[in-house]
């Protein structure tokens, strides 16, 4: 007798329904299907439907020497203590070509070790320059270039530190005419070579970093002439034509580097002020600047999602920005910056406990770093077929992948690995956070049946092997990860709609059949019960809140907002209320009188366009009095306006609100694109402070505060939900779906609170919502409460997944073992719920 796999199942399957569906079968059926005879055992499998199997690879959190990102000490040296993955190349003029169309490039090359770097696959980062400043007279430009310039030829200069040099007259036509032919050479030589990294634009200012300082007499200037706009982009269009942009860096954000998606370089890391300072490499990225000769250079402050942030650490001293004393600061600046890589003024020679501390971190933090949580795939499949492989990596890092390298998964056997597909994803797109990846692995026709292992890598184009090292265990000798196994055989076959249950079922063990019904006794307390649920018996409704719900909200679900003030409102501020709330912001401030000083305008401001009305007489004093001492900063005097007492009495709509925020924050009415961003935002369960906050921190309000006198400063949120965007949508997302109806401030301020501090557990506050009076209250049907289950913890409807969805109906209906409570275990334990969760960082 030949059974196939299809049979033998539904044999299985009637034999463990008899006990509990009537009428259905013989009860002696069940003995006779699972004993089964020699002959059965030997059964010829001709279809074998596939069954989803998750895989959980385990993370770790070693330093990873990674392309493109990292220490980028000199070429010229070879014996480094920490591992890096580039070096830096610096290229003068009069040592590239010494004599005009004779390029020194074996000189070059040789002494900066280029061919032992290649060998060791370490990439090479370029800064081409005419200006370096050092302790003794001297011209970096060919003298052959020197004696074809015009009259006005340069400035040669000597700082008050000692270095002296030659700043050459950047508006010479010749000079630019030929600065055009020698990046055309440079580009020939190296556009194309894969062991080239990045380009920094370095033609410009002294060591080609954009500047001629000092600038004035009184300092030691002038030190040489930045070119106007018109003259300096003529510079960069140079290297525009004849390199890939995305091997460009520029030291300064210009309106060339944002036209070109560059990246941008700061030689002045661990240095705070030369940082956020107005003057600052930051404060120009973020709101813009005048350059030189009084140009405005705008803001670019997404500019490290296209292209690079690097640099090297200030003062020629790297040792000083490692130590305890200082790395958490040099963490900051590299994390608010978005930085890939640091050199050559960087801690690659350094060792010892004092620094090693810090020198991991750092490696730890900066450029991109790719775990994989999840994939999900059949557990077999037929050759000559192609299979999707869902994966769910997340970038840990602080920038991206500037390369459009692939990425690939495949099978493998103890030989290596036997076939592999690209994975269509770009991910120079992968930013920070998590990312779904849906793979489509081919398995050729010829693949012999067997176990295989499932692998993936970023390949290096340049190699066509894995180049990227991930954040988790399974590395294997070739460089692919191995993550678990497929199995290849005959005549396996899919359904997107099994006949026995949802295609994502949730079981405690992913790779156990999903369908099998328990058949103990309905009064026993199920085997399959996950161990960190309540003892009580499942099959009995708790007449009760459990033990896990918040004695502090007994319905759950409160509908009133706090009537409280916020905690951090000082206590001795002015509590006078208007007369009469105004319907909306004014939308002008009237002229102070010329006796007013700066910070009482920015006072009376705050009390005209956010509460509409005059400043009172103690109201001004307090304020002024607090910003002038500097107790509190622009922004916690912002924030302390819209968390009163007196604003949130006036109940304003989202759209009141938000309006508000555009008058006081950004000093004008708002755009349709923008209340819709924010307000949707609103909606979808963010809390107001995080609003508030996105808007303190814009560079409007930054404008706004320095037009006063005022530090900025900082706020931080305090409700729960605004503490984390994710965890606010995710609650809000939970209201939704389980009571159908939109979240209350305190409720969601509880939940979000408690998840944020860990209070709370996911499993615990779902359990709460769906046995709370309120769920209860519907008193839902069979059918109404799947049809939450799914949107809850599948995203999804019946009309997805019909079969499975009437398998649940039906256990409900004519199983007194699968009780409601049951059936929310095994929906709150599955994998699909495991994938939402990860979506909002859970």
């Amino acid at each position: 007798m030949k059974v196939t796999s299809k049979i033998l199942s539904a044999l299985l399957t009637i034999a463990l329904l008899v006990p509990v569906i009537p009428n259905t079968a013989n009860a002696s059926f069940e003995t006779q299907a699972m004993d089964l005879t020699p002959e059965m055992a030997g059964f010829i499998v001709d279809d074998y439907e596939a069954k989803p199997v998750n895989y959980y690879p385990n993370e770790i959190d070693d330093v990873l020497v990674n392309p493109y990102m990292g220490l980028v000490p000199w070429a010229r040296s070879k014996n480094y203590t920490q591992p890096h993955s580039m070096v830096y190349m610096p290229i003068l003029w009069k040592d590239l070509e010494p004599e005009r169309g004779e390029f020194n490039w074996e000189g070059i090359e040789s002494a900066n070790n280029i061919s032992y770097w290649k060998s060791k696959g370490v990439k090479i980062n370029i800064r081409f320059y005419m200006d370096d400043p050092d302790g003794k007279k001297h011209m970096d430009i060919p003298q052959w270039l020197y004696d074809g310039m015009g009259e006005n030829k340069g400035t040669e200069y000597a700082m008050p530190d000692g270095n002296k040099g030659f700043s050459p007259n950047y508006s010479d036509p010749y000079l630019i005419q030929e600065h055009e032919r020698v990046i055309k050479a440079l580009a020939q030589r190296y556009n194309d070579d894969p062991s080239i990294a990045f380009i920094q634009i370095g033609s410009i200012g002294h060591w080609g970093e954009y500047h001629c300082w000092p600038y004035l007499e009184n300092d030691g200037g002038p030190s040489g002439d930045f070119p106007p706009e018109e003259i300096a982009d003529q510079y960069l269009i140079h290297y525009v034509n004849n390199f890939d942009n995305d091997k460009l860096c520029m030291r300064r954000n210009t309106s060339q580097s944002k036209k070109y998606g560059m990246g941008l370089f700061n030689d002045m890391i661990g240095d705070t002020p030369s940082l956020d300072d107005d003057w600052g490499w930051l404060s120009h990225i973020k709101y813009g600047y005048d350059d030189e000769v009084g140009t405005f250079q705008p803001a670019d402050p997404d500019f490290w999602k296209y292209g690079p942030a690097g640099g090297e650490f200030a003062n020629g001293s790297a040792d000083w920005y490692v130590v305890s004393d200082t790395i958490d600061e040099t963490i900051r600046q590299v994390v608010t910056s978005h930085t890939s890589w640091i050199g050559p003024c960087c801690p690659s020679d350094l060792s010892g406990k004092k620094y090693q501390s810090g020198i991991d971190r750092l490696l730890k933090t900066i450029g991109y770093r790719y775990v994989i949580k999840e994939t999900t795939h059949p557990d077999c499949a037929s050759a000559d077929t192609v299979i999707t492989v869902d994966m769910d990596w997340e970038n840990k890092g602080i920038a991206p992948f500037y390369f459009d390298w692939k990425v690939k998964v495949g099978l493998a056997n103890d030989n290596g690995v036997v076939t592999s597909s690209v994975v269509n994803d770009d991910i120079r797109e992968w930013l920070p956070g998590d990312i779904d990846v849906k793979a489509n692995l081919e398995i050729p026709a010829d693949l012999p049946n067997g176990d295989y292992k499932v692998v993936v890598g970023i390949i290096d184009p340049a190699t066509d092997k894995p180049g990227v090292n991930l954040a988790i265990d399974g590395k294997r000798a070739d460089g692919w990860y191995e993550l678990d196994t497929l199995t290849i055989m005959d005549g396996v076959s899919s359904s997107e709609n099994p006949t026995f249950g949802p295609t994502a079922t949730p079981t405690l063990n992913p790779t156990a059949e999903p369908t099998q019904v328990p058949t103990q006794a309905p009064t026993q307390n199920p085997t399959l019960e996950p161990t960190s649920v309540p003892t009580w018996n499942p099959t009995d409704r708790p007449t009760e809140a459990p033990t896990w719900a918040p004695t502090q909200a007994p319905t759950a679900y409160p509908t009133n907002e706090p009537t409280s003030a916020p905690t951090d409102e000082p206590s001795q501020a002015p509590t006078a209320e208007p007369t009469m709330a105004p319907t909306a912001a004014p939308t002008t401030v009237p002229t102070s009188s010329p006796n007013d000083d700066p910070i009482s305008q920015f006072v009376k401001r705050l009390y005209l366009l956010c509460m509409g009305r005059e400043a009172d007489a103690s109201g001004l004093n307090f304020w002024r009095e607090k910003l002038i001492n500097k107790e509190f900063t622009g922004a916690q005097a912002g924030a302390h306006f819209f968390l009163s007492s007196e604003f949130t009495a006036k109940e304003y709509s989202d759209e009141e609100y938000l309006e508000h925020l555009y008058q006081v924050m950004m000093g004008r009415k708002s755009d349709s694109g923008g209340m819709k961003y924010w307000g949707d935002l609103l909606k979808s369960g963010v809390g107001r402070q995080y609003v508030l906050n996105g808007f303190i921190t814009s560079k409007e309000f930054g404008k706004i505060c320095k037009s006063y006198g005022i530090e900025l400063g900082v706020y931080t949120p305090t409700e729960g939900s605004s503490r984390s965007l994710k965890l606010s949508q995710f609650v809000g997302r939970l209201y939704n779906c389980t009571m159908k109806r939109s979240f209350d401030s305190e409720g969601i301020n509880f939940w979000c609170d408690g998840l944020y501090k860990k209070t709370q557990s996911v499993t615990s506050m779902c359990r709460y919502f769906y046995l709370s009076d309120e769920f209860k209250s519907f008193n839902t049907s069979d059918l109404e409460y799947l049809n939450r289950l799914y949107a809850t913890f599948f995203g999804r409807t019946q009309e997805d997944d019909p079969s499975g969805f009437y398998f649940w109906l039906n256990a409900l209906k004519n199983d007194p073992n699968w009780t409601r409570e049951r059936v929310l275990y095994f929906f709150i334990d599955s994998p699909e719920f495991s994938r939402i969760k990860a979506q909002f960082g859970l």
